[in-house]
């Protein structure tokens, strides 16, 4: 399956045997051999059937003869391009059947085939985490869960949808076409219109303001297609109705026709060949003499290597909903970025932002992907309810969502790396293809080179950028965009260094760690690296040596199953800059309790929570007098996005510096009172001295010399997988994260934005794979029936979390650090455990050569790189 739990399968096998037993002999009275998942004619392989009849199971002779014949038998169909591929289901046909004649012999399989039968075992999952905190100070530092955890748990939270509905208040569903590259020749929208219930069916001709969703200085995207198809899920109409069910029953009933249909480039490889690019805008980085570097190297590696795709998967999807008033429109968009949906909307309705009110109290779940993408339901939205005058309420389902909105950017990395006898490099020449889709807007070719380094040093550095068009939708940040990656490749390069020089990853790794003091090839200074010493440090605590040990002696008693460990280290960049927001703090003088607004979005990470806590915290109240207001754009204008890791601490920036201006106003009337005069008290005697108890801040940070990060969080994973070679299925045994985040503000959400963040970062690794119909670039799998994100039973069986103690970040706010996307690249330790358990499988054949595993490395890919040959099969 392509997960452990809640999925179908890709092959079924159904085996039943009745045996004649003699002494040592087990002939075959009777056999059925049924398979599912082949192709569409079989069932039955009669012809193995038959050659079984009355033979000895338990000879070897019987077993490579039955396979020889199932061999034949077995033709997978390869015309639907959702299936595994041919050589996949052909391998666990006979496979399967293997594990059967195994099962039959139990008595008499040798001791190295024993373990080939079973599938693999998962105990209940378990955990530990270790962190630090000072009692002294809470509220700050304590671990608590979220302010509204509670209410989200037990469904009581509200979300956008969950807004009863006004009387007149209308659904819309959006029309896409289903091909790309294409010229839309007509909708024609009578059978729609003539459902009991339906509104409108609007197109490009009834948007009373510009056609684009992207406002300037991005490049148009057109919220209703006017004519040219960029790709198969772009919006062509948005159908209006009573209820949602009838809108989505009008999209059925719309008719739309093409003309001008060419192929579309769907893949990489074919943009590449084309050489369909974006324009350069200088994603170029030159650091020494890379050529030279590579060439006089005594060592030289070239290679490629993919990652793929990812949806984001909130589990609130796209949506907005907009109610016309005498101002203007009031807004409620599922939104990261205020602030771009509002000039956005003001740009396709032809109002100023002044009468643009929007708010949101909470997302569920964003992860980059409702940046910028929530501004075509938005602006389709707010069309709808300023021509229809009517309240308008527009959700895209999951299928809508997958295909209409682009995911994380895909990539196709080619490398020359030189390096010396002992693994050091001396000279890293990368050129990065990045699927940008249909549109740039949102490229993110400059975080390649940002990250390229991980945490390696290297003195000649050649890195090239390129970003890829394609007729997809237009991709979109995605949770550590650029770094996860890159990250990744650069991984990929120090695995591919260790098996040319044939030494352990592990060393080749620490060999080239950055220390302290080091320059980076942007030529940023790192004035307190220590991941030198937090990579010794794990390797110790988590006793890789011993574990290694463990997992050869493992793979050399077992030939079916095999174990492998994967160890990646961390440097992450936090950046400032890009980050403004609009905190206020206002204290009510009955009862002195307060309210605070910002201009971060809360989606889930904990903002809120730890905003409340910063304010209690400095000015020594309960964290129960502390209310945090929703984000509006009346309260907090002209805020940045929520995202990139940096909002909670900015916001936390923000809300401490409003406190610190109160405190400063508050202490010459406090400086009169009695010492133990209470706070409520305190607040009643300023307001009576005429105190202006409501404070703001506006956070903008200065850019750092060279445009350099804030700070930069260092971490190690070691992961840990076993692998059923016979089928790929595998699973993640340990995972032990050493993470540093400074001193956390709250423990309890930073261990869950890391827990969550690398089980997300598994899924892109492991199991999450997009499709397109190469014919006309269409969505194959838009729902979780054929993609596949991790569930409960995919995380790792042991998960074990540690924070770096005793590491105060001086540069951080409260000496504390990011934890939101830091962890996830370190998931691709999960897919290098995976590849040694495959390495240890193909040396059982004799193959020591480097092979490249590209993310996602799903079972089907795991098992036919562990090179099975049904001849190698034996009792």
């Amino acid at each position: 399956m392509p997960r452990v739990q809640n999925a179908h399968t890709y092959v079924t096998g159904g085996f039943r045997a009745r045996l004649t037993v003699w002494d040592e002999n087990r002939t075959v009275e009777s056999i059925s051999l049924v398979y599912n998942g082949i192709n569409k004619d079989f069932i039955h392989a009669f012809a193995t059937e038959q050659y079984l009849q009355y033979k000895d199971i338990t000879s070897n002779d019987t077993l490579q003869g039955a396979l020889a014949v199932l061999a034949e038998e077995i033709v997978p169909d390869g015309d639907d391009a959702l299936l595994a591929s041919v050589e996949y289901r052909k391998n666990l046909a006979l496979n399967l059947f293997y594990k059967f004649i195994l099962l039959l012999n139990e008595n008499v399989v040798s001791p190295q085939n024993r373990s080939a039968p079973a599938t693999l075992t998962r105990p209940v999952s378990t955990g530990k985490q270790v962190f630090k905190s000072k009692p002294e100070e809470y509220p700050l530092t304590k671990p608590m869960p979220k302010l509204s955890a509670y209410f989200q748990t037990s469904g009581e939270a509200c979300f956008i949808d969950d807004t009863l509905p006004l009387p007149n208040e209308l659904f819309g569903a959006l029309v896409l076409s289903t091909k790309g590259n294409a010229t839309l020749a007509g909708i024609n929208s009578t059978e729609a219109l003539s459902i009991p219930g339906a509104a409108a069916v609007l197109t490009a001709k009834d948007i009373p303001g510009s056609n684009t969703f992207m406002p300037a200085p991005n490049d148009e995207e057109e919220i209703f297609s006017s004519g040219p198809l960029l790709y198969a899920g772009q919006s062509v109409a948005l159908c209006v109705a009573d209820s949602n069910e009838l809108a989505l029953k009008m999209v059925q009933a719309v008719k739309v026709t093409y003309k001008d249909e060419m192929p579309p480039i769907v893949s990489l490889d074919d943009a590449i060949e084309k050489k369909s690019f974006f324009p350069s805008s200088g994603e170029v980085l030159h650091v020494g003499d890379a050529e030279t570097a590579v060439s006089s190297s005594p060592h030289k590696i070239e290679g490629e290597i993919r990652a793929g795709e990812q949806y984001h998967l909130h589990m609130e999807t796209q949506i907005c909903r907009c109610v016309p008033t005498e101002d203007g429109l009031e807004v409620q968009p599922a939104s990261q970025w205020l602030d771009f949906t509002q000039n956005a909307i003001a740009g396709a309705v032809g109002l100023q932002a002044k009468d643009i009110n929007m708010s949101v109290k909470r997302l569920g779940g964003a992860y980059g992907g409702k940046a910028s993408r929530s501004n075509l339901i938005a602006c389709a939205s707010a069309v709808a309810a300023t021509v229809l005058r009517r309240p308008v309420r527009c959700m895209m389902d999951l299928s809508t969502n997958m295909k209409a909105i682009g995911k994380r950017h895909s990539y196709i990395t080619k490398y020359k790396v030189g390096f010396n006898e002992d693994g050091t490099l001396n000279g890293i020449i990368m050129t990065y293809y990045c699927d940008s889709g249909c549109s740039a807007n949102d490229k993110e070719v400059t975080e390649c080179i940002m990250f390229s380094d991980n945490a390696y040093k290297c003195e000649n550095w050649q890195l090239n950028a390129v970003s890829l068009k394609t007729n997809r939708a237009a991709h979109t940040w995605c949770r550590a965009p650029g770094s996860k990656p890159n990250i990744f490749f650069m991984e990929t390069i120090l695995e591919h260094v260790a098996k040319a020089l044939s030494m352990d990853p592990l060393i080749v790794k620490q060999r080239n760690l950055y220390a302290q003091g080091d320059i980076t090839p942007l030529g940023f200074a790192l004035p307190y690296c220590s991941i030198q010493e937090l990579y010794s440090s794990q390797l110790t605590k988590v006793d890789v040596e011993g574990r290694m040990q463990a997992i050869n002696q493992f793979n050399a008693e077992n030939r079916w199953k095999k174990k492998g460990l994967g160890i990646v280290p961390l440097k992450y960049g936090l950046n400032w800059s890009s980050g403004y927001y609009l905190c206020t703090v206002s204290i009510f003088a009955s009862d002195a309790t307060l309210i605070i607004t910002h201009g971060g979005i809360e989606s889930g990470q904990g903002l809120n929570t730890k905003v409340a806590q910063v304010c209690a915290y400095s000015l020594g109240i309960p964290i129960e007098f502390i209310s945090i207001k929703k984000t509006t754009t009346v309260s907090s204008p002209n805020s940045a996005p929520t995202g990139g890791s940096i909002t909670s601490e900015l916001n936390c920036m923000g809300v401490l510096h409003c406190c610190e201006k109160l405190k400063e106003r508050m202490k010459p009337v406090k400086d009169k009172l009695p010492p133990d005069t209470s706070w409520k008290d305190l607040v009643a005697a300023c307001f009576n001295a005429k105190v202006n108890l409501t404070a703001q801040d506006w956070v903008w940070p200065d850019e750092q010399p060279d445009n350099g990060p804030q700070y930069n969080s260092y971490g190690v994973t070691v992961a840990e997988a076993e692998l059923d070679v016979l089928t790929g299925e595998n699973q993640i045994v340990q995972v032990d994260i050493l993470f540093d985040c400074g001193e956390s503000m709250n423990p309890d959400i930073d261990i869950g934005q890391v827990e969550g963040a690398f089980i997300m970062g598994m899924g892109y690794w492991l199991t999450e794979k997009m499709v397109y119909d190469p014919k006309t670039g269409s969505v194959l799998n838009p729902g979780t029936w054929e993609y596949k994100p991790p569930f409960s039973k995919d995380i790792p069986i042991r998960f074990n979390i540690e924070f770096l103690t005793d590491a105060p970040n001086p540069l951080g706010v409260l000496r504390s650090k990011a934890s939101g996307e830091p962890p996830q690249c370190m998931s691709c330790s999960t897919l290098f455990a995976v590849k040694r358990a495959i390495e240890a499988a193909r040396e059982d054949v004799g193959d020591k050569s480097y092979f490249p595993l590209h993310g996602p490395a799903t079972v089907d890919i795991v098992q036919t790189n562990c090179l099975v040959d049904y001849k190698q099969f034996s009792i």
